[in-house]
């Protein structure tokens, strides 16, 4: 186990859950496990991999899984660098586990309220191409480009044309470093995506 995931709670609400963990949807895009359900309500302990707004590490998979910039990759800047390393660890044999009984409060996206209203989902955007791009199957790209080709237009629609330029980058930097993945990597990609795509917990 190298990773661990606490009850992440609305810091305004306490009783609603932000995450239990992360699930890997048939789409290749990623969500927050039991996000807005009943604080009290169980949930698996096998996860995917885990959101970092409130997890535990173990520092020898992190040591283990180290890129140019260390565990996280910088290029991320903001969302989505925490699943590019569970997936990463996953790909490495490592396993996440759901913790409950250590609820933490979490003020959603409050980091982000001031880059402006589509910074979020710009960023999701693009990060989720270049976390597909370093760790995902042949047959998952191919699979999931609808959604990819969505997310493009998407973000030309409220970013302008430049988003054109972010994406081809996304795509280039994960693909520059996949090999680096296969290096540290002891499961097959096609192995993990079999196992976690559309498991919902």
């Amino acid at each position: 186990v190298g990773m661990l995931q606490s009850r992440i709670v609305f810091a305004d609400d306490a009783g609603r859950t932000n995450s239990t963990g992360v699930v890997f949807r048939n789409d290749a895009t990623f969500i927050d496990r039991d996000f807005e359900q009943p604080a009290d309500r169980p949930a698996g302990e096998d996860v995917f991999c885990v959101s970092a707004g409130a997890a535990v590490y173990r520092r020898t998979m992190l040591d283990a899984l180290r890129l140019g910039s260390g565990p996280f990759d910088d290029d991320f800047f903001m969302y989505f660098e925490d699943v590019d390393l569970g997936w990463r660890a996953r790909l490495a044999g490592w396993q996440a586990r759901f913790v409950d009984g250590a609820p933490v409060r979490h003020a959603l996206h409050a980091s982000a309220t001031r880059h402006g209203d589509h910074f979020v989902g710009l960023q999701c955007r693009r990060n989720r191409l270049r976390m597909l791009a370093r760790n995902g199957s042949s047959a998952l790209l191919l699979r999931t480009l609808p959604r990819t080709l969505f997310d493009v237009a998407a973000s030309v629609y409220r970013g302008g044309a430049g988003e054109l330029g972010m994406f081809l980058n996304a795509w280039r930097g994960g693909r520059a470093q996949r090999s680096t993945v296969d290096t540290s990597s002891t499961l097959s990609r096609r192995d993990i995506e079999s196992r976690w795509i559309g498991r919902e917990g």
